[in-house]
């Protein structure tokens, strides 16, 4: 949505609040609300702009069902092997005594007890590990660990991860794979395979996938891009798990990246993000054109999703509505917007936008 001047604030937070069906009226932009729109409750579509249309709305085809047992497995041979020492993989930077101690303490819900310092008085240091008094730990420690994906090929790599209960799911550009937490590797596909019942791969580009447990709702989301320059496609890839569980059933999408809302351009989506909150799951995309030669930055576009509709295991054709142009406070243009992942019910979408001096939040 152009000039969405409710949110240019530098250093203020940035958010827009979501309705129980996961859409976003202008009005709510900021936390802004129209005094003279409270007839019924019912929102308003107040413009944050003279002569802006507000958020525009879009619908997708039904999604297709996916099962990592119907999916074929195509490992990707790595193009490297810098992640071993002496033919052996690499998998820490810590020696093998460092990791049995932290994966001990661990196991006894207990920090590393610390090395006093020269000079101690306490008596500490006499003292056997066992008898030293633990240190809470200030962040998660490194209990166990196992070589995911070695380089591919890809550039850049794009890696990311998703820890459920019991699973993780892991992508980097062009593929993925399912993990349990002791490091087993269940599952391992590409994109084009597993989103191939949603998008035909002939002559198109996956990549940028991004993966993320909503523990909200017990559901794994990976998403993705795919790009044809011959036929100009431009498509969000979508994959939602059934539950907690990612070796069980998903349901696939694939979006119009494209429009806004429902008006048609000839823009494509690079740099995708996806975050989440009580009601919406939220995409964000920088916009670029031409599909062919030399492509320029138009600007960052928004895709809020309702929860309702995307997490039905039936795989309905779901709805949108999309914000695009997102302005600073100096009128420049918004890049590289990310979508926060809430882990508390919240209505609320906080964003947060870099720019070269500065984080804008």
């Amino acid at each position: 949505m152009r000039g969405m001047k409710a949110i240019y604030a530098p250093l203020v937070a940035m958010l827009i609040l979501s309705l129980s069906v996961g859409y976003v009226p202008a009005r709510a932009l900021a936390n802004q609300e129209d005094p003279n729109s409270e007839a019924a409750g019912a929102p308003t579509e107040q413009a944050a702009d003279p002569g802006s249309a507000g958020p525009a709305a879009g619908a997708s085809e039904p999604g297709r069902k996916v099962d990592p047992a119907s999916v074929t497995q195509v490992d990707e041979a790595d193009a490297s092997s810098t992640n071993t020492v002496n033919g052996s993989p690499r998998l820490s930077d810590l020696s093998p005594a460092q990791l049995a101690e932290l994966k001990r303490a661990a196991e006894r819900g207990e920090g590393v007890a610390n090395s006093p310092a020269d000079g101690d008085t306490n008596g500490d240091a006499d003292k056997s590990p066992a008898e030293a008094p633990a240190v809470a730990p200030l962040a998660p420690i490194q209990a166990s660990t196992f070589v995911g994906f070695a380089y591919t090929g890809s550039f850049p790599p794009d890696p990311h991860m998703a820890a459920g209960p019991s699973d993780l799911v892991v992508a980097v550009n062009r593929s993925f794979r399912i993990y349990n937490k002791s490091g087993t590797q269940l599952f391992d596909t590409t994109l084009a395979s597993w989103f191939a019942n949603v998008e035909p791969s002939s002559g198109t580009s996956f990549f940028d996938p991004w993966v993320l447990y909503d523990d909200l709702s017990d559901r794994f989301i990976l998403l993705a891009l795919a790009k044809n320059n011959t036929t100009s496609r431009s498509r969000f890839l979508i994959s939602v798990s059934d539950n907690s569980v990612a070796q069980g059933r998903w349901c696939n999408w694939s979006l119009d990246a494209r429009p806004n809302g429902s008006t048609s351009t000839n823009n494509w989506a690079d740099y995708a993000k996806v975050g989440v909150n009580s009601n919406a799951i939220v995409l964000s995309a920088n916009m670029f054109s031409p599909f062919t030669g030399t492509s320029s930055f138009q600007y960052t576009k928004l895709r809020f999703l309702s929860k309702s509709q995307i997490y039905n295991t039936s795989c309905p054709g779901v709805s949108w509505h999309d914000f695009w142009d997102l302005r600073h406070a100096d009128n420049t243009k918004e890049f590289a917007v990310q979508p926060a992942h809430s882990y508390v019910n919240s209505n609320f979408m906080y964003l947060l936008s870099a720019r070269s001096s500065r984080v804008v939040a």
